[in-house]
């Protein structure tokens, strides 16, 4: 069995399927009266403010502004058609970024961040043609059964008819993607082994609803990672080497 280390670098709407409670973001330094503005989708500990709206109409340029420590950088995650945004904070502390291309409707997840542990996660709720935002069912994920030299398998719960992808920078898993059913679960089964005692993962839902991921760490515990040993070879000039030892099940041995 794997052990599963989740992280807060990242999060999804609702619970965001980490357990996290979202509220008013707090600061230091910016007044009462822009604290009470902020969006109710943001981190109670950040020293950003966001006070712009987070509730749009579809495929219309989207702004995000706010508060934040001053001279300092900010990314912003998660906009339509941007990977990762950096927004410079101004001397007055205020910051603003236009993202010319619009989202669809539903519900939509863009993140905020200074550093590891500063950061705010909006819920931007974009409405349709018919003027109401459509349902997304919060993605979760259930804890992984990590084995090095193995296939991961992951599965958990998301909105019916998603798209699941799945992607972890340091490994090479296979195909990344698959659907969920019409029960709102999913299952995902990397085509390749996965190598090495421990792996970043993003998991991110994707649909007519709206988007959502969850970014989590996945290691090898104990008695899965077993220790590599090398029996004392025999050699013979002229003749192949031959090496044995004991490892992971089903690990490569280079």
């Amino acid at each position: 069995m794997g052990a599963f280390v989740k992280t807060t670098k990242v999060c999804a709407v609702a619970a965001l399927g980490l357990g996290l409670s979202l509220g008013i973001a707090v600061s230091a330094d910016p007044s009462a009266a822009i604290a009470a503005a902020a969006p109710a989708s943001q981190a109670t500990s950040s020293s950003i403010i966001v006070t712009s709206p987070t509730e749009v109409d579809e495929n219309t340029p989207v702004e995000i502004a706010g508060t934040a420590r001053p001279g300092s950088t900010l990314q912003v995650f998660g906009l339509p058609g941007e990977f990762v945004t950096p927004v410079e904070v101004s001397d007055d502390g205020t910051f603003s970024h236009r993202s010319e291309r619009g989202f669809v409707a539903g519900v939509h997840t863009v993140t905020v961040s200074s550093g590891y542990l500063d950061s705010v996660v909006l819920d931007m709720r974009v409405r349709g043609a018919d003027g109401t935002v459509p349902a997304l069912i919060p993605l979760t994920v259930d804890e992984p059964t990590y084995v090095p030299g193995q296939r991961l398998v992951l599965s958990g719960r998301a909105t019916p008819g998603a798209s699941i992808l799945v992607t972890a920078p340091s490994a090479s898993l296979g195909s990344t993607d698959v659907t969920v059913r019409d029960d709102g679960t999913w299952s995902f089964v990397s085509t390749l082994p996965v190598r090495g005692t421990e792996h970043e993962v993003k998991v991110r839902q994707s649909g007519p609803a709206g988007t959502d991921y969850k970014i989590f760490t996945i290691t090898a515990d104990e008695p899965s990672f077993k220790p590599l040993t090398v029996d004392a070879p025999s050699y013979v000039p002229g003749q192949k080497v031959r090496l044995s030892g004991t490892a992971t099940p089903n690990g490569a041995i280079n």
